[in-house]
């Protein structure tokens, strides 16, 4: 059975009683068409399910609509994410994407991909880090349309970047331990040195020092991995340190503190409540099972953030500037997901 031809601008305009160029500038909303003959055609266009062909568009507007995204390495675990959200936003706002990945081109961006990009006509281009830790160097320059940075820093502090709010993190996750008791909260983290670390450990300072609190040990530096997670609190365990909560720097070490803990027979969270960041169970694994109480950096929503600004040129109202000296900087407001970890004490 031979599939029905499809629907052309040149049905809607005659069933509308108007010409093709009439037809073609009132779906694309010109104000020289009245508006009862924008309407009608528009209805016209309803009733026969009519789909603008994009590239005689792109023709007519002089507009490409396709947006250039450059990944450090799209297959990452954290990575994936926010490509996903910017790719899903910029689909809703009507632009394709066209991605170019260094870690398949040899490592590094080639001038080749930078020239498809400019001869492409693309309406901005969104590069796309690995992490809050990564410094990308500046593309801004080669482009006449917009460029904007998602999680990852741009080595030009005029360059729009939308990044994790770590401190925001940690602030969220003690004030969930103090909501529900919790008053002997030790902090179980990554390298000293980490910027994640760095960003979680003053947010939960500030929050402590705010309810007249401090630490109830130093805070333990290690790695992001289970192994670090179960060492480090078999060593508070040993220091005979009295606690009533573990705050960890990410869900890797949660998951190696909740393992030590329960096979010292201590009762999470009667007894010590846990949480951790970067909600794994439910961004990474989606196994829809829940063993931790987590921070989620919204990943997905980054990336949406940083498209809509790319694409739009204005900030979502879940972004704000956590230095009002770089209004070029924007973090995306992180959100605790709850799970058995914690429990009203």
């Amino acid at each position: 059975m031979r599939a029905a031809a499809p629907v052309t601008l040149r049905d809607v305009a005659v069933l509308a009683g108007v010409s093709v160029a009439t037809a073609s500038k009132a779906l694309r909303g010109d104000r020289r068409i009245s508006e009862a003959t924008r309407e009608r055609v528009r209805a016209t266009a309803d009733r026969l399910d009519y789909t603008p062909n994009a590239l005689a568009q792109s023709f007519a507007s002089g507009r490409s609509r396709t947006i250039g995204v450059f990944t450090h390495r799209a297959q990452t675990p954290f990575t994936r994410p926010v490509l996903i959200g910017a790719i899903k936003e910029l689909g809703l706002l009507g632009h394709a994407t066209l991605v170019f990945d260094a870690d398949v081109r040899g490592g590094r961006w080639r001038d080749e991909d930078v020239r498809r990009l400019q001869a492409r006509k693309a309406e901005g281009v969104l590069v796309v880090g690995t992490n809050n830790e990564l410094v990308s160097r500046s593309v801004t320059d080669r482009f006449d349309s917009p460029v904007v940075y998602a999680f990852t820093d741009s080595d030009d502090p005029a360059d729009p970047v939308f990044q994790i709010d770590s401190a925001g993190a940690g602030r969220l996750a003690v004030e969930h331990l103090l909501a529900t008791g919790r008053r002997r909260i030790a902090h179980v983290t990554g390298g000293r040195d980490s910027l994640s670390v760095r960003g979680r450990e003053t947010g939960m300072a500030e929050t402590l020092a705010a309810a007249g609190l401090r630490t109830a040990h130093p805070p333990l530096y290690g790695g992001w991995s289970q192994d670090w997670g179960a060492t480090g609190t078999e060593q508070l365990i040993t220091a005979g340190v009295q606690l009533d909560a573990i705050f960890c720097g990410n869900d890797s070490i949660a998951f190696g503190a909740l393992r030590v803990l329960e096979a010292h027979g201590v009762r999470v969270p009667d007894d010590i409540a846990i949480v951790g960041v970067d909600n794994w169970e439910g961004v990474m694994l989606d196994q829809g099972t829940r063993r931790l109480t987590s921070v989620d950096l919204r990943l997905e929503r980054l990336g949406a953030a940083a498209a809509r600004r790319l694409a739009l040129g204005e900030d979502a109202d879940d972004t704000h500037a956590p230095e009002p000296a770089n209004p070029q900087r924007r973090v995306v407001t992180p959100v605790l997901v709850e799970g058995p970890s914690t429990a009203t004490a």
